[in-house]
């Protein structure tokens, strides 16, 4: 917190315990404004969140044109398995040109994101890693492996380690990582040995009253049981050095995958979470006439599970999916005040509203009252945009109008200075301002991270 010269006035970029509609009550005697929301947005594409290796051998020689041509052929084989959750092959009569391949999909989501995720990382590997004989590319739903060389069922000691959430556990931090360890061998022993051996599990374990974990952890379907176990075994230690007591993170590899967080990121999602949604306002385009409605409405479909999943971990994130007329580009902003589980349930609620309220909608976005969700079909990045906005008036009004229009107005100014100039970068500020002394009135101002202090200033 921090107290400017005028002591009825007290701003903060943290969070405060607030509610609207009881603030709203509270403040009473309003005139022209109860609820505004006014919405900028000059939105800066952010690359898709993938992880890519494009290695050279130390004696690199160019891919020969035999061997784009069998890689070509591999993709267009493994394109055409992309609704299977893991599916292997190699292409070519000659070993020097030959091609091993292998897509993966994470087993809790259904076919139809799987299919999504493979058409567009294989659309995309080629751009990625070009002219490279091995590449590895991973998306948030699926991977991609590709090599000149065989390596089917064989482990690798490349992790790629990401502590996805950098706040520390609540309660006793230094208890979290032996609970944690000891539910990831559960799940290991349950993906393993179980017969058929599936090599993916997953849960979730109470870490306190007020704290649920949720992990997944799986191999990819050339490993045999044994491998697996090997391969997630070194993932938990991996876990343990880099993140112990994180509230999320995850570690990447080839031949296996782990990840945990402390909302319900894995699909699909809990209905009970979605049927109380209650949105602000909605703005939604006009119903598509497009031949390939089903191309768009898949990468919308992964577009929503991503920004879910994603978007508690910062409040904010920008994604894009597919290529081409039914890309589809996304954004979410959560109210800086709100936690990592009531800003998962906002993006939860708000992207099952957005598909019933505009479903056949090629542009969309929706106000809740912790959050904001957009889509479109047009790339508006670099696009300031003040058209989309939601106005709330109370009906009633000051009894004191100028008096409470000079408060507003100074109050709004500090906090706008405030979230400009703070450190943190949110761009976001709550603040009081004292009116008489029974009533107060309450704001809050925020950008989306993407545009500048001054846009958003």
């Amino acid at each position: 917190l921090r107290r400017h010269q005028d002591k009825d006035e007290l701003i903060s970029s943290q969070p405060i315990s607030l509610d609207i509609n009881n603030s709203s009550r509270r403040m009473g005697d309003t005139t022209r404004l109860l609820f505004l929301v006014l919405h900028l947005l000059c939105i800066v594409k952010v690359q898709a969140s993938y992880y890519k290796s494009c290695p050279d051998s130390p004696n690199y020689t160019p891919p020969t044109e035999a061997f784009q041509q069998n890689l070509k052929r591999l993709l267009d084989s493994l394109s055409s398995k992309a609704s299977a959750p893991g599916y292997y092959t190699s292409i070519g009569a000659n070993a020097t040109d030959r091609v091993y391949g292998l897509v993966s999909c994470r087993e809790d989501v259904d076919r139809e994101v799987c299919r999504t995720c493979v058409t567009d990382v294989i659309a995309q590997v080629v751009q990625l890693c070009p002219n490279k004989k091995e590449a590895f590319i991973s998306f948030q739903y699926c991977l991609l492996y590709y090599s000149g060389t065989n390596f089917f069922g064989t482990l690798s000691t490349n992790f790629v380690s990401v502590a996805t959430n950098q706040r520390d556990m609540p309660a006793d931090p230094q208890q979290f990582m032996p609970q944690m360890t000891s539910f990831f061998n559960k799940l290991i022993a349950e993906a393993t040995t179980n017969q058929p051996a599936r090599l993916f599990a997953a849960g979730n374990f109470q870490y306190t009253d007020q704290v649920t974990v949720y992990a997944v952890v799986q191999c990819s379907a050339d490993l045999t049981a044994q491998d697996c176990s090997s391969c997630l075994i070194q993932a938990v230690a991996k876990i343990q050095a880099c993140c112990a007591n994180k509230q999320g993170a995850r570690i990447l590899s080839r031949p296996c995958y782990i990840k945990y967080e402390t909302f319900p990121f894995l699909y699909p999602l809990s209905q009970n979470a979605l049927t109380s949604a209650s949105p602000i306002s909605n703005n939604c385009s006009a119903a598509s006439t497009s031949a390939d409605r089903s191309t768009f409405k898949g990468n919308l479909k992964v577009l929503l599970l991503s920004m879910i999943e994603l978007a508690p971990l910062t409040g904010f994130f920008d994604h894009d999916i597919g290529l081409g007329p039914e890309q589809v580009y996304g954004q979410v902003l959560c109210r800086g005040d709100v936690s990592v589980s009531q800003c998962w349930n906002c993006t939860s609620q708000a992207s099952a509203k957005i598909l019933q309220l505009c479903p056949d909608s090629r542009r969309a976005m929706i106000w809740m009252d912790y959050c904001q969700l957009r889509y479109s079909d047009v790339d508006f990045a670099t696009i300031v945009d003040t058209d989309d906005r939601v106005q709330r008036p109370s009906p009633e009004t000051a009894s004191d109008p100028r008096s409470f229009d000079r408060s507003l107005r100074s109050l709004i100014v500090r906090l706008i200075s405030y979230a400009t100039n703070n450190s943190s970068g949110q761009m976001f500020a709550t603040g009081t301002s004292v009116l008489t002394k029974s009533q107060s009135l309450y704001a809050l101002v925020q950008c989306t991270r993407d545009i500048s202090v001054e846009d958003c200033g």
